[in-house]
């Protein structure tokens, strides 16, 4: 692990060299400068993880240093030292950002612990640095491929709406076009991607699950409510709360989301206080919401409220420009996680994907390359390993049960021997082929005692 670089700024050099020699004994890697121009200096050599400057320098201001370093690296503490005659100064550099300061002269065991102190702190910021680049990596408007026209328009139009002020946003887009993605660069694009982003789908839960899901409940409030909890409103405040297929909650709940748009307030199930939140709520639907609305399946009002600003996310039908860039990335991803070697699709392959018209959209297009780079067998994609609307083959279909019977376990059994050596041992690839998850497969093989083969 390198060591932590520690910039020391102070113009007696007794007290120097003292100190740096206590923390290079201590583990660090510490850089003396005896003036503001030699820290000036350090400061063009790259980053660094704390430093201490005192307020007063021979050629200049330690308190404009300080505020110059902290502009410079607003990751790396400032620990300011000063004599008693200084202390405003350092008070002043406390309010612009400084770590601490310690006056002169200062015990050397608690300048140690404010600057181990200091270093946590700078661990943490990078690490919450590192964890924001990640989130824009992944989540942000940049993760979204947008090669065709009508996707840029769409990204655009995004862009914007997530640096607004705008309270509700509405997602309309067939099912598996995106529409998740959307909300999250919504998010990720704007001031709250410091805070929570949540999401719900309202198809998941029954009504009286969903309505504790946002807005919690309190203890007591029904049976198993044993305890307090806080619903995704009061979580995701300052953020952004998704319901996504917002078009199939009950009119009850309706009533109550339509009161945190009104107000920015509600309540716990059983509770009698009125907490108060702000959130930002992105709603997405695939279904004709304002056929729900004519046909009294939809709060009218609710639909007004949310639809103030609609995003249209196209089918990828409409967007075929997109579809190379996302078969690459897509192969990138299963190809990491399958340890396969595929690197692209034949000329061929690529002709096949872009004349078929994906009805199930980015997700079926998803699918299809996940298990043609699963079962792949050179580094480039076939026009045969792209099986594309292949009819789902069911227990009943492709299985018959003879009339002498059978036993369940023993086809089960067999089945799970066959698909692991298939898969030479290889669980993912295993769990792929029987159609469950790798816990239930875990599960299977440990009930059966099953050896798994070596890759």
């Amino acid at each position: 692990m390198p060591r932590a670089k520690l910039v020391l700024v102070d113009d007696e050099e007794l007290l120097r060299n003292s100190l740096a020699k206590s923390f290079s004994n201590d583990g660090l890697d510490v850089i003396e400068c005896g003036s503001a121009e030699e820290a000036r200096g350090v400061l063009s050599q790259g980053d660094y993880d704390a430093a201490i400057i005192d307020l007063r320098l021979p050629d200049g201001s330690g308190l404009d240093l300080a505020r110059e370093m902290m502009q410079r690296c607003p990751s790396a503490p400032v620990i300011v030292l000063t004599a008693y005659s200084t202390v405003d100064g350092a008070v002043e550099a406390i309010k612009l950002g400084a770590y601490d300061y310690l006056t002169k002269p200062v015990p050397l065991d608690k300048l140690a612990l404010t600057v181990r102190r200091a270093l946590e702190t700078s661990k943490l910021r990078s690490e919450v640095s590192d964890v924001r680049r990640d989130l824009q990596s992944r989540f942000g408007l940049t993760s979204i491929v947008a090669a065709d026209p009508a996707m840029r328009k769409v990204l655009e139009l995004v862009e914007e709406v997530a640096r607004s002020d705008a309270r509700t946003i509405m997602v309309r887009g067939e099912s598996g076009a995106g529409k998740s993605l959307i909300a999250r660069a919504i998010h990720y694009g704007s001031p709250r991607q410091d805070r929570p982003f949540v999401q719900i789908t309202c198809t998941t839960l029954q009504d009286t699950l969903l309505e504790s899901e946002l807005f919690g409940h309190e203890r007591g409030a029904f049976t198993d409510a044993k305890a307090m909890k806080r619903g995704l409103f009061e979580v995701a405040d300052g953020g952004t709360v998704f319901l996504d297929e917002v078009s199939e909650m009950s009119d009850r709940l309706q009533a109550k989301v339509l009161q945190v748009l009104d107000d920015q307030t509600f309540r716990r199930i059983g509770g009698v206080e009125d907490l108060r939140v702000n959130v930002r709520i992105v709603a997405a639907t695939n279904r004709d919401i304002e056929q729900l609305v004519r046909e009294h399946q939809f709060r009218e009002d609710l639909y007004y409220r949310l639809n103030v600003i609609p995003v249209f996310l196209p089918p990828l039908r409409q967007r075929k420009e997109d579809i190379p860039e996302l078969v690459r990335r897509f192969i990138g991803v299963y190809s990491r996680e399958f340890r396969k070697a595929v690197v692209e699709v034949a000329p061929g392959g690529m002709e096949i994907l872009m004349s078929h018209s994906w009805p199930g959209n980015v997700r079926e297009l998803k699918n299809v390359v996940e298990r043609a780079v699963l079962l792949a067998k050179g580094t480039v994609l076939q026009p045969e390993e792209l099986v594309i609307g292949a009819p789902i083959q069911t227990a009943a279909s492709s299985f018959r049960i003879p009339p002498e019977g059978i036993v369940l376990e023993e086809l089960e059994r067999d089945l799970l021997v066959q698909a692991l050596g298939m898969a030479k041992g290889n669980l993912v690839k295993t769990a792929k082929l029987l159609g469950i998850t790798r816990d239930t497969l875990r599960y299977r093989i440990k009930k059966y005692g099953l050896k798994v083969p070596s890759e």
